[in-house]
């Protein structure tokens, strides 16, 4: 049986922010930028608050640009979907 490790991204907000146009936050994605500040920043006078906004956030993204942004984010798609295509 094959296996396959796939690590998330350390920063999960990177992912996020991969997508930045489609977070509903007023922001402009700019490679540059730290993700994880530029979504806090988008969201003040609102505390950002990982177990709330990162479901809420998630749900907003655009996979495919994600993807097209994010290497890692393509990697770990492309793996799961390797994994996904064992499962009978």
């Amino acid at each position: 049986m094959p296996v396959h490790i796939v690590l998330a991204e350390r920063n999960y907000e990177s992912w996020l922010y991969a997508s930045a146009e489609t977070l509903d936050l007023d922001l402009a994605y700019d490679e540059s930028a730290h993700a994880q500040f530029s979504i806090k920043s988008a969201l003040l006078p609102t505390k950002y608050v990982k177990p709330v906004w990162q479901p809420k956030l998630s749900h907003r993204v655009d996979i495919g640009l994600a993807q097209s942004r994010s290497p890692s984010f393509a990697r770990a798609l492309t793996k799961l979907g390797e994994i996904a295509s064992l499962v009978p």
